[in-house]
């Protein structure tokens, strides 16, 4: 064979093998710890007369931040909290599990017993699978120390298979979150959850992260979930969506459903099969 044809024979081959090896998730932490770039221009500041100064101050503190207070009083009120003068549904009582009464899931009305305090943790696990050759692992707990809100940590860990090298890449995220049901009926229960994000795996960043989560609860102690996040590391996104199946048996249940993650510019679709615990 001529040189200038094993060459080109040898130039083929490499290329597919390097662009192999760049995987999905080592695209992912390369894009995560990535340096933010500065701001291409900075906002300039404008010098202003007295008069303008004593106009725009008048506007500011009587106008705009009454405006803006009640915006978010109301918004926080009525939306995010609810009003306990008018839905009687947020005076609820958390269950000790899931199904412990036939009639409902995680909340039990009020009038039907006795006004007790119930302190409960979620635990669950599941295994994310998808096709070729990645996988990974998600651990969940949830700890209620109040029916109306609880705190929330979930670690997830990803691998993929670097199929020209042979190596098995990896990632680790944590979420810590405060969480709160906005909704607590007998079947139905839905919420929203703040907190913080962090990634390990070589990237040792972190960042806020906003959640919404949702669960409806048959009569059949089957319940549907579905979840979404949120969390911006590095000016980089963050998000996963999870739908998932459960049929609950006394205080634990196993589950099947669907989760899709993007990461940076990556995004993943895993099937999922797990179960967890209530105590």
């Amino acid at each position: 064979m001529k040189p200038t044809g094993f060459l080109l024979m040898a130039v083929l081959l490499v290329a597919p093998a390097r662009s192999l090896a760049q995987n999905k998730l080592d695209n992912s932490k390369r894009e995560l710890k990535a340096e933010s770039s500065p701001s291409s221009s900075m906002s300039s500041r404008s010098s202003s007369s007295d008069d303008d100064s004593d106009s725009g101050s008048f506007f500011v503190e009587e106008i705009l931040w009454p405006a803006i207070e009640y915006t978010v009083w109301a918004v926080g009120k009525y939306g995010l909290i609810g009003d306990y003068n008018n839905e009687d549904h947020l005076y609820n009582g958390l269950t000790r599990y899931p199904y412990e009464f036939d009639e409902a899931g995680n909340y039990l009305r009020a009038v039907d017993t006795v006004r007790r305090y119930v302190f409960r943790i979620d635990a669950s696990d599941k295994y994310l699978h998808t096709t070729g050759f990645m996988y990974g692992n998600q651990l969940d707990v949830k700890v209620r120390p109040h029916e109306a809100f609880y705190l929330k940590m979930g670690y997830r860990h990803l691998f993929e298979k670097n199929q020209a090298t042979g190596k098995t890449n990896d990632l680790a995220i944590t979420d810590f979150s405060f969480a709160y049901d906005r909704v607590r009926t007998e079947r139905f229960n839905l919420g929203w959850s703040i907190g913080y994000t962090h990634v390990f795996s070589g990237v040792n960043k972190g960042g806020i992260n906003l959640g919404l989560n949702a669960e409806y609860f048959m009569r059949r102690r089957i319940s549907f979930l579905g979840a979404a996040q949120w969390a911006w590391v590095n000016s980089q996104p963050i998000r996963n969506l999870e739908l998932e199946t459960r049929w609950h048996r006394k205080n634990f249940f196993i589950g099947a459903g669907y989760e899709n993650i993007k990461i940076a510019s990556s995004k993943f679709n895993f099937m999922t099969l797990g179960g967890g615990l209530s105590f």
